[in-house]
């Protein structure tokens, strides 16, 4: 039997050798780390011509700073109008015309411009570097020292996790615009009450603890209707964890939280529409959000005859705007996106109304790459595409 006891001898010791190995292969070495923390390092640098961004100086025209390799700069000059988009100056000639007029040597790789500002004359432009004011000649290249043009504009800061916000979501409030009518709750239902004289009438019947009713709602701007928001709690899902070494003690201890997963009911808002001089429920068909992830950017329009929010439907694969119609209580699909795979709805996602000429731009990756939409805001139809090409739009800045 030696063979079989030399098996089971040698086995143990085989797994306990190799056993430090392959810790020390998941850990990672000092080295691995090293590298790991140098990365961001690594790679600064080395990608040019990304963003943009502009300092609008006219209604239709901006200039900018390219970045490009070896610390070389260039300053852009476009105009929307034409459109065109060139070199703001010959750089070359430019640094030659600033060391002539300060006896300083300038790089024409390494320019600082600080402000750029077309002049009246299509054949001048105002410079600001150093401090200082120049009015180029692009004919002749002569400087001539000027009150320097102001500072470029501080851009926009950028909310985590998504674009610059817009102001398209109307104000929340228990009160009327016309301060005639307040919402209150009680016994999780809506009551209204008409402030002049406190009478207090009761518009819902179907509040409870497993469906509730905000005070807060949507009043319309004439103070006839009102979006109210019922909301069905998510369920719970109590996950647990074990703390195996607590520092405070030596038996582990046992952790418990809500955390929802892959099929539980999440929370579900609905919107219902009521009318305030008759006091009665216009019913609302949610069949285009029956599951929604969100609703938000609730908005009235100024005339109070449409009442629109933003559907982001759970799977993340429809993003739609609904409009309400306050008579009927009628929702149609104003702007209906559409994915086979997955809306990136936190970071490639823009929407701006236009009251005044009844449009909306709207963001989408519908044709592979990232552009901007005008879409007619009474239709729902799209009028023209404002960005096209094989590349995408990173940002959108209100001038």
């Amino acid at each position: 039997m030696p063979p079989t006891v030399s098996f089971r001898i040698c086995f143990p010791l085989i797994i306990i050798t190799l056993l430090p190995a392959a810790l020390t292969y998941a850990q990672g070495t000092k080295s691995d780390y090293t590298r790991a923390k140098n990365l961001p390092r690594l790679l600064s640098g080395k990608v040019f011509k990304d963003r943009i961004n502009p300092d609008w100086r006219t209604p239709t025209q901006f200039w900018y700073r390219l970045n490009l390799p070896n610390r070389k700069t260039q300053f852009i000059l476009v105009d929307a109008a034409i459109p065109s988009r060139k070199l703001a100056f010959d750089h070359a000639r430019l640094a030659a015309a600033l060391t002539k007029l300060t006896k300083r040597k300038f790089n024409p790789n390494q320019l600082s411009i600080e402000a750029i500002h077309p002049s009246a004359n299509p054949n001048q432009l105002q410079l600001r570097l150093a401090s200082k004011g120049y009015l180029l000649n692009l004919k002749t290249y002569t400087l001539t020292s000027i009150d320097p043009p102001a500072k470029p504009k501080p851009q926009p800061r950028r909310r985590r996790g998504g674009w610059p916000r817009q102001p398209t979501s109307s104000r929340r409030s228990n009160t009327s615009p016309d301060r005639k009518w307040s919402l209150t709750i009680q016994n999780h239902n809506l009551y209204l009450i008409e402030n002049a004289t406190k009478s207090k009438t009761q518009l819902t019947t179907d509040g409870s603890e497993k469906a509730q009713y905000s005070p807060n709602a949507y009043f319309s701007p004439n103070s006839k209707k009102i979006i109210a928001i019922r909301t069905i709690p998510a369920q719970r899902h109590t996950v647990y964890r074990i703390e195996s070494s607590p520092k405070d003690q030596v038996q582990p201890k046992l952790h418990a939280r809500n955390y929802l997963k892959p099929g539980d009911r999440i929370a579900i808002p609905r919107p219902i529409l009521i009318d305030i001089p008759t006091k009665k429920i216009i019913p609302v068909n949610d069949t285009l959000f029956r599951n929604p992830w969100r609703l938000s950017e609730f908005r009235w329009a100024k005339d109070s005859s449409r009442f629109t929010f933003l559907h982001n439907q759970r799977g993340h694969q429809i993003l739609r705007i609904v409009a309400i119609n306050p008579n009927t209580g009628a929702a149609t699909p104003l702007i209906d996106e559409v994915s086979k795979t997955f809306i990136d709805y936190a970071y490639k996602q823009f929407k701006y109304y236009l009251d005044n000429t009844n449009e909306i731009i709207w963001m989408s990756e519908r044709d592979g790459h990232n552009h901007l939409y005008l879409y007619n805001a009474k239709t729902g139809k799209v009028k023209n595409r404002i960005t096209k090409g094989k590349w995408v739009v990173r940002r959108v800045l209100r001038v």
